[in-house]
């Protein structure tokens, strides 16, 4: 910011705060969609236009359970790999398990063997 750009500011501030504060309430929905799309980009490497694909290519379903609630891109952690997208209970499940599939196998011996079910 310049000397001149700072002056005019500093006799303008509550001008210019309050000039701010109703620019971004009025564009609040949309700097948050925003923030989203590029949040999505960076961390998954993924569009909102994809994120949408996959989830309905699902049926908006999770990808696990079969159930149609608020779903979150599963990732690999290791890799960055976008596998599916998930409800918050199996992803938070997986993760739990460290994305291990021998222990979410043991996992899922355990529930059989103590839930009375006969795994061959």
């Amino acid at each position: 910011m310049s000397d001149r750009d700072q002056r005019y500011y500093q006799k303008n501030k509550e001008k210019e705060n309050a000039r701010s504060r109703a620019y971004y309430a009025a564009n609040r929905e949309d700097q948050i969609e925003k923030a989203k799309a590029r949040n999505l980009l960076r961390q998954y490497g993924i569009t909102k236009e994809q994120r949408d694909q996959m989830a309905a290519s699902q049926s908006g379903k999770c990808a696990v359970c079969g159930l149609g609630k608020k779903l979150h891109i599963d990732h690999d952690h290791s890799t960055g790999k976008v596998r599916a997208m998930l409800c918050d209970n199996c992803n938070k499940g997986i993760g739990m398990f460290m994305d291990d599939p021998q222990l979410l196998s043991a996992a899922a011996q355990y529930v059989f063997v103590h839930s009375g079910v006969i795994v061959a």
